[in-house]
């Protein structure tokens, strides 16, 4: 009977202990950082939208049976991924693989085992967020909730999996017979030079349940906004994940946009990467949240389309990628690390390469027959062939190109023409038939290739015919996007 009594009075005191812990207790997930990835050349896969079980037919509002949309969907599903992973293997420097949002079709479970199962088939790391089809349209879809708690949860749980995660915005409180998750899900991690943001479907969702489990699906754009101004200050640019780039509740109108436009106007925000649109894919803009940012969409598992991302000469080159052929990929866009827009190379000593032979350069004639000639002529080094770049004040990213020979010399249009078309010269002139305007195009192992734009008659140099024969003039030409008008800009 003592037993029984002493028994009774520990338990008792046990509960007492616990159940003021539990209601004291709120903890805190992942605000700490981690370590940092390396910088350097490398890669990463941006995608979105496999939403399983969903297909083209689909999208286009074409009928098909339940079990043939299911192996369809996951066919196209493992196509993608399948052509990620032979891009990964070339190039054996592809960091990460993310996954921007609709991983399912309505949140169900055997929709989140599958899609469990098919994301360990990437042979890279995986981050992904949740879109509007995991934890949006499901809302009161279910019995109890069902399928959206357990989108919730299961990017609560994976939070904990995250590489390089540099905090997030997700906590759980636990109190006597409830427990709650709460948060917006956000988090940041490292990847190579960014500070990656997660931003979920949406920032300024508001969603909640009940029970004996709670979910709390709360605001996070003063997260955000707090990761922005923590990466401004330790100079460390930022890519930004959003699922959905339009039609947000709880907006309040411009706020969201402003602060956008301010990290992107400071040059700590370089790119915001979106889904959600199936067909959209590459640089596109959303005013209404983003301003004057440009956005990026991945587009989907259903229409064979997603991003890559190479890193290299301090530059983010993104390509889209159609039909899951990776090797034919587009450059859609070259985006400068640094804060500045593009990169800046005033000062910079360089010698102008062909992409055609980049054995073969932009040289100033040594011919006493043609001592002012621009010509093409076999890569020697000699001062010559090499360029003194000044940026020309007040007009963006222009050039003057003055020979180290001798620096009163510029790469300059010439009032001589050859064929109706003019010809270039090295000459002392100051005004701007010796201004050339920088546009990236690519990258290459030498140098970021670039094209140069007249900025008086606005044509751009040109290696007639591609003819690389020594001593061919070179002319300035209208815009043909050709080999001949592309240069390797190869600092000494």
């Amino acid at each position: 009977k003592m037993k029984n009594i002493v028994s009774r009075f520990l338990f008792l005191m046990v509960l007492l202990i616990s159940v003021f812990f539990s209601i004291t207790n709120k903890t805190i997930v992942f605000a700490t950082t981690q370590s940092n990835g390396s910088t350097g050349n490398y890669s990463f896969v941006v995608t979105s939208d496999p939403q399983f079980p969903w297909t083209d037919k689909t999208d286009n509002g074409i009928s098909e049976s339940e079990s043939e949309k299911k192996s369809r969907s996951l066919q196209l599903i493992r196509n993608q991924y399948n052509s990620i992973n032979n891009y990964t293997n070339s190039t054996r420097n592809t960091r990460m693989t993310i996954i921007n949002g609709d991983i399912t079709a309505y949140g169900h479970s055997d929709e989140w085992t599958t899609m469990k199962q098919e994301m360990q088939r990437l042979n890279t790391r995986v981050t992904f967020g949740l879109g509007n089809h995991d934890i949006e349209n499901n809302f009161g879809g279910t019995w109890m909730n069902q399928a959206w708690e357990r989108s919730y949860k299961n990017m609560y749980d994976a939070l904990g999996s995250v590489p390089n995660i540099l905090g997030s915005h997700a906590w759980r409180e636990d109190y006597f017979l409830t427990t709650k998750f709460a948060g917006s899900l956000s988090y940041s991690f490292r990847l190579g030079n960014f500070r990656v943001i997660q931003a979920q479907n949406y920032p300024t969702m508001n969603l909640h349940t009940s029970g004996l489990l709670k979910y709390s699906l709360t605001g996070g754009v003063n997260w955000i906004q707090n990761q922005l101004e923590q990466a401004h200050r330790n100079n460390e640019p930022v890519l930004l994940n959003v699922h959905k780039p339009d039609s947000w509740s709880n907006n309040i109108p411009g706020y969201f946009r402003q602060m956008m436009e301010k990290y992107y106007d400071n040059g700590t925000l370089k790119a915001v990467f979106v889904g959600h649109h199936h067909k959209n894919l590459g640089k596109h803009a959303s005013t209404t949240n983003f301003g004057k940012v440009p956005i990026y969409f991945s587009g989907s598992a259903s229409q064979q389309t997603y991003l890559i991302n190479e890193v290299r000469n301090n530059a983010l080159f993104i390509y889209s990628v159609q039909q899951n052929n990776w090797s034919n990929k587009k450059l859609v866009d070259i985006i400068s690390i640094d804060k500045k827009s593009t990169p800046e190379y005033n000062g910079a000593v360089v010698t102008l390469q062909s992409i055609i032979d980049p054995a073969v350069v932009v040289d100033w004639s040594q011919d006493v027959n043609a001592p002012s000639a621009i010509i093409t002529y076999r890569a020697k080094w000699v001062n010559n062939q090499r360029w003194i770049m000044e940026k020309v004040d007040n007009t963006q990213n222009t050039y003057i190109f003055k020979s180290v020979q001798n620096p009163l010399i510029r790469l300059a249009e010439s009032t001589q023409t050859a064929n109706s078309n003019a010809l270039t010269e090295a000459s002392t002139v100051t005004n701007t038939r010796s201004h050339w305007e920088l546009i990236l195009v690519d990258s290459h192992p030498n140098g970021l290739v670039v094209t140069l734009r007249n900025r008086l008659s606005q044509k751009f140099l040109d290696i007639p015919n591609a003819e690389l024969t020594a001593g061919t003039r070179l002319i300035t030409y209208r815009h043909k996007n050709v080999t001949n008008q592309k240069f390797i800009l190869n600092i000494q």
